[in-house]
């Protein structure tokens, strides 16, 4: 793996998954117990964001940078509900415990049961009923309704130590079911859920459906409890099997609206299986599911769940495009991303519209490094810079840092094609900011990846220009982060910013500093 390769993985992350085929088993009851198989292997896979791999014949770029240890820090780290007591002992907790409310219009609470009784019959669930009642954020839910009804969720998730809650609705055509995890799902990701998303289903639903709802769950708790992935990946691999049914056969009297939701579930569902397991047919299903929900469902989607449901199908096709080394794949990806930037107006949705300029540039910047094109790389320094003009650091800093770290390994990137400093100069820049935005006390982790990350870019710099002033910063970066990954016992990033701290001095002293 040459070292570009390692640099960007390790900065975007890349994705451990277990692989191995695990029998499905029959719905009833939901979540029977699997075939009892050994833990399957893991083996290394670059993300979305990775692309295609570099090919070895073209020899390592020029001036070398050290490596950047991957930040633990973001990613499906897991995370108490929270903060409190309850949320950790939820994270401790083998079963998903899930939380649901008496559904809204539902007179004898007859639906409510049903569900209830469906979910407490399936494995690794802790199914309770909740007796608060939470705001429905209504029909076309918008951002600014979805985000306040999403927190007071949370918050009753903490206060009660649950993993997940659904919200449902009866209405006069099925039912509107909403899954809030204790924790935001991570963004841009064609395995996670929406923040629009509601699934919805005939009142009288099948065992297709069923095992819909509870794939749905556990793809959904998967992050949430990573200790126990390995007990909770087989019941959903089972339960999505036999949910897929519903890509060739839907049942009947489906209106337009539930065609969508149904898809896009199973799309979630299937590339979940595809991250967990890195089934080639999961991930084939995933778009095939995203690309249905694009054709088959309503035609009138309101804005956010269109983004949500472009960018997914991006996400999952540029995943395919690299499996297969498919270009012509890759191109419906990035026209997936511009269908979004194209449609919406940023001052009306400016989450989306920089979301999928996010998406736009890590596709970019993954055939950039995968083909050491500079031209990709400065599309992809394009689509980050446009991402920033709404993801502010006043007014949205985590966003902020995400884009302005990926515009630095685009610029990183680029700089090592090229024989110049430029581009260097400017990513050094770029992490500078980074590193700045970031506390060293309350954010350990994220601090000593920035700055690595800096001591990665002002040490190319300095390896080209003999800079003593960038070669003492580059050292003090690596100083910094060092001594926080040994604090926290990072032993994999000691060792690789211990190798580059000893690349640093050795320079130093061949400079004469």
């Amino acid at each position: 793996m040459s070292w570009l390769t390692k640099l960007i993985e390790l900065i975007l992350g890349s994705a451990l998954a277990p692989k191995g085929k695990i029998r499905g088993e029959s719905v009833a009851p939901l979540g029977a117990d699997p075939e009892p198989r050994p833990s399957p292997d893991r083996r290394g896979q670059s993300s979305a964001a990775a692309g295609r791999p570099r090919d070895a014949s073209a020899g390592p770029p020029p001036d070398t940078p050290p490596d950047t240890p991957r930040d633990t820090a973001s990613g499906d780290a897991p995370a108490a509900a929270s903060g409190s007591l309850a949320g950790m002992e939820a994270a401790a907790n083998r079963d998903v415990v899930l939380l649901v409310p008496a559904f809204k219009n539902d007179r004898a609470d007859g639906f409510t049961n049903r569900l209830l009784e469906t979910l407490k019959s399936a494995k690794m669930l802790d199914v309770r009923p909740f007796e608060r009642e939470l705001p429905s954020p209504g029909d076309r839910a918008s951002l600014a309704k979805l985000v306040p009804f999403q927190a007071e969720a949370r918050t009753a998730l903490g206060e009660q130590g649950a993993d997940l809650l659904i919200h449902g609705e009866v209405l006069q055509g099925g039912l509107r079911l909403r899954l809030v995890a204790s924790r935001p799902p991570a963004e841009g990701h064609a395995d996670a859920s929406g923040i629009g998303d509601a699934l919805l289903v005939p009142h009288n639903f099948g065992s297709e459906l069923a095992n819909l709802i509870y794939a749905a769950v556990l793809a959904a708790a998967l992050p949430l409890k990573p200790d126990h992935r390995d007990d909770l990946v087989p019941y959903l691999t089972g339960a999505a099997e036999q949910s897929m049914k519903l890509l060739d056969v839907l049942p009947d009297k489906v209106d337009a609206e539930q065609i969508g939701s149904i898809f896009t579930a199973l799309g979630v569902v299937a590339a979940a299986v595809w991250r967990a397991q890195h089934r080639n047919a999961s991930l084939t299903a995933a778009v095939a599911a995203f690309e249905k929900a694009s054709k088959e469902g309503a035609k009138e989607l309101a804005p956010l769940v269109m983004a949500e449901l472009k960018i997914r199908l991006g996400v999952a096709l540029q995943e395919l495009s690299a499996r297969d080394n498919d270009a012509d794949m890759f191109e419906e990806a990035l026209d997936s991303f511009e269908a979004v930037t194209s449609a919406l107006d940023p001052a009306k949705h400016p989450r989306e519209w920089g979301l999928a300029y996010l998406c736009l540039g890590n596709a970019f910047l993954a055939r950039g490094r995968a083909e050491l094109a500079v031209d990709d790389c400065d599309r992809a320094t394009a689509a980050f810079d446009a991402a920033l003009k709404v993801f502010t650091r006043e007014k949205d800093a985590a966003r902020w840092v995400e884009a302005m770290s990926a515009k630095g390994t685009a610029l990183v990137t680029a700089g090592a094609i090229h024989t110049g400093t430029r581009e260097l100069e400017a990513a050094a820049e770029v992490y500078r900011e980074v590193l700045a935005a970031r506390d060293r006390v309350t954010q350990p982790l994220p601090w000593a990846q920035a700055s690595n990350s800096l001591g990665s870019a002002v040490f190319a710099l300095a390896k080209r220009t003999q800079s003593k002033a960038h070669l003492s910063e580059a050292i003090q970066c690596f100083d910094g982060a060092l001594s926080v990954y040994e604090d926290l016992g990072q032993t994999v990033a000691v060792g690789i910013v211990s190798k580059n701290q000893q690349r640093a001095h050795r320079l130093r002293e061949s400079v004469g500093g």
